[in-house]
């Protein structure tokens, strides 16, 4: 199959960008305020998988993460907890 001019394909966009990648800086704070956020919610809308993950005891940022040492960020809107 012919492509169009001015079309470039996934292939050529990850050829030019090549192994550059630029990581989101995040602090430990956020992260485990985002965890605990995240089984507020699982625990009403899925206690299964609320009751495994309640019992992780430390936290893995994805690769595309730097984690640092931090409290939560600033810009954070905190809900109190239930």
């Amino acid at each position: 199959m012919k492509q169009k001019a001015g079309v470039i394909t996934l292939i050529e966009i990850k050829s030019l960008l090549g192994s550059v990648q630029k990581k989101i800086t995040v602090t430990s704070g956020q992260l485990e305020y985002e965890f605990g956020h995240l089984l507020g919610k699982l625990k009403d809308r899925d206690p299964r998988r609320y009751a495994r993950l309640k019992e992780v005891s430390e936290i893995s940022a994805h690769p595309i993460f730097n984690e640092t040492a931090g409290n939560i960020e600033d810009w954070e809107i905190i809900n109190p907890t239930k």
